[in-house]
């Protein structure tokens, strides 16, 4: 069923929170993420008022299921983003840890790095290893230290897909 939190505050501690449908989390409530948080299931809209940190964030969709990140939000994950099955749609997904990325649906969501030493991993990796066609969305790297490491084969293969290195070093 869905999660709506628009007042009050919801802590998810040391354990992993799953979400199988719709989040919204609205200007009114505080939410802080579990260690680790999941998606399943089915299609799920991620609805914040602008932004929303998560620890780690793992995808485990049916395999033709996504997350779409409604207009103008974003999701902004400190640790791992790792996508098992599925894919995430929309939005901004801002990622300052490592990304790993083994299922082969594509997602048109933004992803930017942008982690550091205060705030996530100075040095990054983006891992597409068997999804290498799987990212259609715009990718910036946008790090005031370190690097993101490329493991992997990178294809952008979608109409107006751009790689955009405005600040910090992607090492191919």
């Amino acid at each position: 069923s869905p999660f709506t939190l628009t007042g009050g505050t919801y802590t998810g501690g040391t354990a992993t929170t799953t979400f199988a449908s719709n989040v919204t989390i609205g200007s009114g409530g505080t939410f802080t993420a579990a260690t680790t948080t999941e998606f399943t299931q089915l299609d799920t809209t991620l609805d914040v008022n602008v932004s929303q940190t998560f620890e780690n964030v793992v995808l485990n969709k049916d395999s033709i299921r996504r997350v779409t990140i409604a207009s103008g939000d974003t999701m902004i994950v400190v640790g791992t983003l790792r996508f098992n099955t599925g894919a995430i749609n929309a939005g901004t997904i801002e990622a300052r840890g490592n990304v790993i990325k083994s299922s082969t649906l594509s997602g048109s969501a933004v992803i930017i790095f942008s982690g550091s030493s205060a705030s996530g991993l100075a040095n990054q990796t983006f891992d597409l290893t068997g999804a290498t066609a799987s990212v259609d969305g715009d990718i910036t790297i946008n790090k005031t230290e370190g690097r993101v490491d490329l493991l992997s084969a990178l294809v952008m293969n979608a109409a107006n897909q751009d790689l955009n290195v405005a600040t910090g070093t992607f090492d191919l």
